[in-house]
């Protein structure tokens, strides 16, 4: 006689709403979390080995380009990162689907992170004094794609300003920069941040369109065995056809200009791309606002734990 399949969790619960964010931003956070647990408490070098360093590219540690996203310095960095980061994410992963936010995500970051080291080597000779070259002029963490993900979203919206913690109304355009140099005074770097915004530029105007796969092919990620355990996971939403630039965020009208491609009213649409309103379908209600953040950094540390605690010691075994 067959087992029941075990109930999903209530969705009144912590983690219950924790499955109910869509897929690819709880799975980035919980990544986040799971690797600043693991270098806490096990590995005290891993975040080093993790994070975007431009000397350590040149000694050919190119896998600091895919792995900084998930290095933290410190639980601050991590909780306020998951926070600000996941907001935006839901909002993108419920417009373009699971499949299409996972790869724009990944595109933001190694973009950034190559432009952040081929800047640091160009602008070192230059400036010496800043060392940017040496071990304090490293980038780790969420920042360089929520500040990318945050230019497409601020050249994209129709509001003319936006307000930052209800003190102070900021136009929208000039938001990403206001963060900067906020961040600035405040001690953190500088670079880095100005690299995250420079990739949202050069996706939301076109410049990376030839790096955008066919509809074709996420639909065929969908429909591979490959990922079907993805697939069939709860928060998981499917490729909605609304990518990947000025164009993704409304709905129609399209056009098409006599002979060339087409077009959006805000802007072209990257080959591939089809011009309808993103689904909103999904397995549950997806939390949003300050809820989801929340939800978030509590279920995500709670699943961090669990995972950190199932994790062979450094001894293995």
């Amino acid at each position: 006689m067959s087992t029941p399949a075990a109930a999903p969790p209530a969705e009144d619960t912590i983690l219950g709403r924790y499955y109910a964010v869509p897929l690819m931003t709880r799975a980035v956070c919980t990544l986040t979390i799971f690797f600043w647990l693991v270098g806490a408490l096990l590995f005290p070098f891993l975040p080093m080995m993790m994070m975007i360093c431009p000397g350590a590219i040149l000694e050919l540690q190119v896998w600091r380009w895919f792995t900084a996203p998930f290095a933290s310095q410190g639980m601050i960095n991590v909780i306020i990162g998951i926070f600000v980061f996941g907001q935006i994410s839901i909002s993108f992963e419920r417009e373009m689907g699971t499949i299409g936010m996972g790869f724009l995500f990944f595109l933001f970051n190694v973009l950034a992170n190559i432009l952040f080291t081929v800047v640091s080597i160009f602008l070192a000779p230059v400036f010496p004094m800043a060392r940017l070259l040496s071990i304090a002029n490293c980038a780790s963490g969420l920042w360089l794609s929520f500040m990318s993900f945050l230019v497409v979203r601020s050249e994209r919206s129709l509001q003319p300003t936006q307000s930052f913690c209800g003190v102070i109304n900021i136009p929208t355009k000039l938001y990403p920069w206001f963060l900067v140099g906020l961040f600035g005074l405040l001690g953190a770097p500088i670079l880095d941040n100005v690299c995250g915004i420079a990739v949202g530029y050069l996706f939301f105007y076109g410049y990376l369109t030839r790096l955008v796969p066919s509809e074709a092919w996420f639909q065929r990620c969908e429909a591979s065995p490959r990922i079907a355990f993805a697939a069939s996971a709860p928060g998981f939403i499917t490729w909605t056809g609304a990518l990947f630039n000025a164009a993704a965020a409304a709905a129609p009208p399209c056009r098409r200009r006599a002979g060339g491609p087409r077009t959006h009213r805000r802007g072209p649409i990257p080959a591939g791309g089809e011009c309808r309103p993103a689904a909103t379908t999904d397995r549950r209600q997806i939390p949003t606002g300050q809820s989801a953040g929340l939800v978030l950094v509590v279920a995500g540390f709670v699943g961090g734990v669990e995972a950190v605690g199932q994790a062979p010691g450094p001894g293995g075994g």
